[in-house]
């Protein structure tokens, strides 16, 4: 008895289950499976998706270059700097003032 019981509760949930049943699409949209229709344009070509993925990730390095240049271009003035400032030091330096000799 209690055997039958159980097989009436699963077939009961099943048929419950399948109107209210739910898939996602491509694009990650939740659609009823009782309503099938056609993907968007976007989702069902591909191919321009990986276009368009290119072109911005194209256009994505070129700004993480640009980035890159002017995050460092201050550290590179300041080492140019420090590196003038070495040389004219060095061009005072004698044996009588040299720090490192004494």
């Amino acid at each position: 008895m209690s055997f039958i019981k159980l097989i009436a509760i699963i077939i009961a949930t099943t048929f419950i289950a399948i109107p209210t049943a739910q898939a996602q699409e491509a694009c990650g949209q939740v659609i009823d499976m009782n309503e099938i229709g056609e993907p968007e344009a976007y989702c069902s070509n591909i191919h321009q998706r990986r276009l368009k993925y290119r072109e911005e990730r194209i256009e994505y390095r070129k700004k993480m270059d640009n980035r890159r240049e002017e995050f460092f271009k201050p550290q590179l003035e300041a080492r140019e700097e420090y590196e003038k400032a070495l040389a004219d030091l060095n061009k005072e330096r004698t044996h009588e003032n040299d720090v490192v000799a004494k």
